[in-house]
Protein backbone atom coordinates (compact mmCIF):
# COMPACT_ATOMS: atom_id res chain seq x y z
CA UNK A 1 0.00 0.00 0.00
CA UNK A 2 1.26 3.48 -0.84
CA UNK A 3 0.84 6.58 1.33
CA UNK A 4 -1.70 7.88 -1.18
CA UNK A 5 -3.78 4.68 -1.12
CA UNK A 6 -3.78 4.63 2.67
CA UNK A 7 -4.77 8.29 2.88
CA UNK A 8 -7.54 7.95 0.31
CA UNK A 9 -8.96 4.91 2.09
CA UNK A 10 -8.84 6.60 5.48
CA UNK A 11 -10.35 9.97 4.62
CA UNK A 12 -12.93 11.57 2.40
CA UNK A 13 -12.15 14.38 -0.02
CA UNK A 14 -12.85 17.18 2.45
CA UNK A 15 -10.51 15.72 5.05
CA UNK A 16 -7.73 15.17 2.51
CA UNK A 17 -8.17 18.74 1.32
CA UNK A 18 -8.00 20.01 4.90
CA UNK A 19 -4.76 18.05 5.44
CA UNK A 20 -3.33 19.56 2.24
CA UNK A 21 -4.24 23.11 3.23
CA UNK A 22 -2.65 22.52 6.63
CA UNK A 23 0.43 21.10 4.88
CA UNK A 24 0.64 24.25 2.75
CA UNK A 25 0.45 26.36 5.88
CA UNK A 26 3.15 24.29 7.57
CA UNK A 27 5.42 24.60 4.53
CA UNK A 28 4.96 28.37 4.27
CA UNK A 29 4.95 29.25 7.99
CA UNK A 30 7.16 26.54 9.44
CA UNK A 31 10.57 27.50 8.20
CA UNK A 32 12.70 25.40 5.90
CA UNK A 33 13.69 22.33 7.92
CA UNK A 34 11.72 19.22 8.71
CA UNK A 35 12.12 19.89 12.42
CA UNK A 36 10.74 23.43 12.37
CA UNK A 37 7.89 22.43 10.09
CA UNK A 38 7.03 19.46 12.28
CA UNK A 39 7.03 21.71 15.32
CA UNK A 40 4.61 24.09 13.55
CA UNK A 41 2.29 21.26 12.47
CA UNK A 42 2.33 19.66 15.91
CA UNK A 43 1.52 22.94 17.66
CA UNK A 44 -1.33 23.74 15.24
CA UNK A 45 -2.97 20.32 15.57
CA UNK A 46 -2.13 19.29 19.14
CA UNK A 47 -1.26 22.61 20.84
CA UNK A 48 2.08 21.21 21.99
CA UNK A 49 5.48 20.35 20.62
CA UNK A 50 6.41 16.86 19.50
CA UNK A 51 8.28 14.60 21.89
CA UNK A 52 11.51 13.06 20.53
CA UNK A 53 9.93 9.62 20.13
CA UNK A 54 6.96 11.08 18.25
CA UNK A 55 9.23 13.17 16.04
CA UNK A 56 11.24 10.09 15.09
CA UNK A 57 8.13 8.14 14.10
CA UNK A 58 6.74 11.07 12.13
CA UNK A 59 10.09 11.58 10.41
CA UNK A 60 9.96 7.96 9.22
CA UNK A 61 6.43 8.42 7.88
CA UNK A 62 7.42 11.63 6.10
CA UNK A 63 10.62 10.21 4.60
CA UNK A 64 8.79 7.11 3.32
CA UNK A 65 6.02 9.21 1.77
CA UNK A 66 8.48 11.67 0.22
CA UNK A 67 10.50 8.86 -1.35
CA UNK A 68 7.37 7.27 -2.81
CA UNK A 69 6.04 10.57 -4.15
CA UNK A 70 9.43 11.45 -5.70
CA UNK A 71 9.30 8.10 -7.54
CA UNK A 72 5.65 8.59 -8.53
CA UNK A 73 4.97 12.26 -9.33
CA UNK A 74 1.52 11.39 -10.72
CA UNK A 75 0.49 10.05 -7.30
CA UNK A 76 1.73 13.26 -5.66
CA UNK A 77 -0.28 15.38 -8.08
CA UNK A 78 -3.39 13.23 -7.58
CA UNK A 79 -3.20 13.73 -3.83
CA UNK A 80 -2.53 17.46 -3.85
CA UNK A 81 -5.22 18.10 -6.46
CA UNK A 82 -7.88 16.46 -4.27
CA UNK A 83 -10.69 18.86 -3.42
CA UNK A 84 -11.75 22.26 -4.70
CA UNK A 85 -9.49 24.66 -2.83
CA UNK A 86 -6.71 26.01 -5.01
CA UNK A 87 -3.23 24.97 -3.99
CA UNK A 88 -0.50 27.37 -3.02
CA UNK A 89 1.82 28.10 -5.91
CA UNK A 90 5.51 27.41 -5.77
CA UNK A 91 5.49 24.40 -3.45
CA UNK A 92 7.22 21.20 -4.52
CA UNK A 93 4.60 18.54 -5.39
CA UNK A 94 6.35 15.63 -3.66
CA UNK A 95 7.08 17.69 -0.54
CA UNK A 96 3.50 18.96 -0.38
CA UNK A 97 2.12 15.45 -0.83
CA UNK A 98 4.41 14.08 1.90
CA UNK A 99 3.43 16.88 4.29
CA UNK A 100 -0.22 16.18 3.44
CA UNK A 101 0.27 12.58 4.55
CA UNK A 102 1.98 13.72 7.74
CA UNK A 103 -0.63 16.35 8.63
CA UNK A 104 -3.35 13.79 7.99
CA UNK A 105 -1.64 11.42 10.44
CA UNK A 106 -1.58 14.18 13.06
CA UNK A 107 -5.20 15.10 12.43
CA UNK A 108 -6.23 11.44 12.83
CA UNK A 109 -4.56 10.97 16.21
CA UNK A 110 -6.94 10.29 19.09
CA UNK A 111 -5.39 13.24 20.86
CA UNK A 112 -6.46 15.52 18.02
CA UNK A 113 -10.05 14.28 17.73
CA UNK A 114 -11.07 13.77 21.36
CA UNK A 115 -11.37 16.14 24.26
CA UNK A 116 -10.03 15.47 27.67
Amino acid sequence: STPLQALLLMNDTTYIEAARKLAERVMTEGGTTFETRLERAHRIVLARGAEAREANVLRGIFDDALEKFRRDPAAARKLIETGRAPRSAGLDDAQLAAWTVLTSVLMNLDEAVTKG
